[in-house]
């Protein structure tokens, strides 16, 4: 990897990551609340189920675009685990 893409490789990395721990956080987040019945009231429960799986399906994309972050810069990003 030339030293002009190390760099656009280190912030895409720092982005997906944090995209990757926000959608967990919720995801957490809403699977709690509709645990609790804590959902807003006039949007249908099938609604916020189907925005979790969404937010699942995504969590799973963007793991996927990390690893290939992760692959290019050869291992560079070895301490986060995904």
């Amino acid at each position: 990897m030339r030293p002009e893409e190390y760099g656009i490789n280190e912030r895409a990395f720092s982005k997906i990551y944090a995209k990757i721990k926000a959608l967990e956080n919720e995801i957490k987040s809403d699977t709690q609340d509709i645990k609790d019945g804590l959902a807003i009231k006039f949007i249908p429960m099938e609604l916020h189920k189907s925005v979790l799986d969404y937010k699942k399906r995504e969590k799973k994309l963007y793991e996927y675009i990390l690893k290939l972050i992760k692959k290019e810069s050869n291992g560079k990003h070895e301490l986060l685990q995904v």
